[in-house]
């Protein structure tokens, strides 16, 4: 994967633009060399940042069959925004690793979102990793951007892959008294959870 066969931004970047104009609530569409350095940005302005250390980068580079891979949230080196990675592994015509394209979203996306649904005075809608780890809350934890959970408030037949049902308990974060319910979202490796205060019940 020569620079010499490098499209120029001329020749990518608008694509990049037009699919800003079609999601805008993406926070950025970027195209990252074999060494993590950016190629091409919607914004049309390459930064100097380096992802080759991100966690989803490494993924993509040593599994070619990684797919989508989807970041934690993350601190944005180009923006210094929270934001949530979608990526794909690129390759070149012999199928060695030529990079990544990603997309982002802004980590409150979703918290914004979830102001739109009525759960009561004490209620939460919650967006969590399969490992337990927090994407999105509403209310929003300031300052608490990433947050992972213990075991011990999870049911056992969730952590054995259970994609759905419902538990009481109190809630780690804020120790109110709750009904959860949650299911997991199909094709994506994500945990919705909406808990309802009894004192609003």
């Amino acid at each position: 994967y020569a620079v010499a066969d490098r499209l120029p931004r001329t020749a990518v970047e608008p694509d990049l633009q037009g699919y800003m104009r079609h999601f805008p609530e993406a926070h950025s569409f970027r195209v990252a060399d074999p060494e993590g350095r950016y190629l091409y940005d919607a914004s049309g302005v390459l930064a100097d940042a380096n992802i080759a250390d991100r966690p989803y980068f490494i993924s993509l580079r040593d599994n070619p069959d990684a797919g989508l891979v989807i970041s934690s949230p993350i601190v944005s080196r180009v923006t210094g925004d929270v934001v949530i990675v979608f990526a794909r592994r690129l390759e070149d015509r012999d199928g060695r690793f030529a990079g990544v394209v990603l997309g982002s979203l802004r980590a409150d996306y979703f918290e914004r979102y979830y102001q739109a649904l009525d759960v009561g005075p004490h209620g939460i809608i919650a967006l969590w990793s399969r490992d337990l780890e927090l994407f999105a809350r509403w209310p929003g934890l300031p300052g608490q951007q990433v947050r992972r959970l213990s075991n011990s408030v999870i049911p056992d037949r969730l952590l054995a892959g259970e994609t759905a049902g419902s538990f009481r308990r109190p809630g780690e974060l804020d120790g109110e008294s709750r009904v959860f319910a949650y299911r997991e979202v199909e094709g994506f490796p994500f945990i919705f959870t909406v808990g309802l205060a009894e004192q609003d019940v």
